[in-house]
């Protein structure tokens, strides 16, 4: 994945490499500290926004197709191809 700065978009700010099939859904927390994406790889991964830092990986029963944080960004939902949803806990 490639994170764009608009003020500056002939390069990219941040070049993040983890997951080996397609990445369907990308989510900013609502401070814009983590970026979390949901793979077809079943992994969610969680990188630092400022640095591009892994911060937190989970592997999914299947393909992850959506990811959402909590309005206080302290928790992340993430939605799997076999219709389970699960919530991570990222204060812990």
């Amino acid at each position: 994945m490639r994170v764009w700065d608009p003020a500056a978009p002939a390069k990219p700010r941040l070049t993040l490499h983890r997951h080996s099939a397609l990445v369907y859904a990308v989510a900013f927390s609502p401070d814009g500290d983590l970026l979390a994406a949901a793979s077809a790889d079943r992994g969610l991964s969680v990188w630092s926004a400022r640095d591009g830092s892994l911060v937190r990986t989970l592997a999914g029963p299947a393909a992850c197709y959506d990811v959402a944080f909590s309005p206080d960004g302290g928790k992340l939902a993430a939605c799997f191809g076999n219709g389970q949803v699960q919530v991570v806990d990222l204060k812990l």
